[in-house]
């Protein structure tokens, strides 16, 4: 479990790790979406990708395998296609090792 303060509502949330579909950095604020919810909150996407067990696929975006739906060399599809995210080229080998590795669990 994790606890952030949403700037929206200004108030801590509890979140499960799980639950988090994936996250969207644009400078210090940290959009993080959920099935249920989207929060703000300031941090830095590394440090937050460490700490929620989130791949990094772009400069801005990190998500949770466990909602990937599929990807090509462009983009990733989450949730039966209703995302699409795209990945960089410089975090497509560390994406697709850490794909290969969760799926091999």
């Amino acid at each position: 479990m994790m606890k952030i303060i949403d700037m929206n509502q200004m108030k801590e949330i509890k979140l499960e790790k799980h639950e988090i579909i994936y996250t969207e950095s644009y400078l210090n604020t940290l959009h993080i979406y959920t099935a249920k919810a989207h929060y703000t909150i300031k941090g830095h996407l590394p440090a937050f990708c460490e700490q929620a067990s989130l791949v990094r696929i772009h400069e801005s975006y990190a998500i949770n395998l466990r909602y990937l739906y599929d990807f090509d060399n462009h983009d990733v599809f989450l949730l039966n296609y209703d995302v699409r995210l795209p990945i960089g080229i410089t975090y497509r080998t560390t994406f697709q090792d850490a794909y290969k590795h969760y799926f091999e669990e």
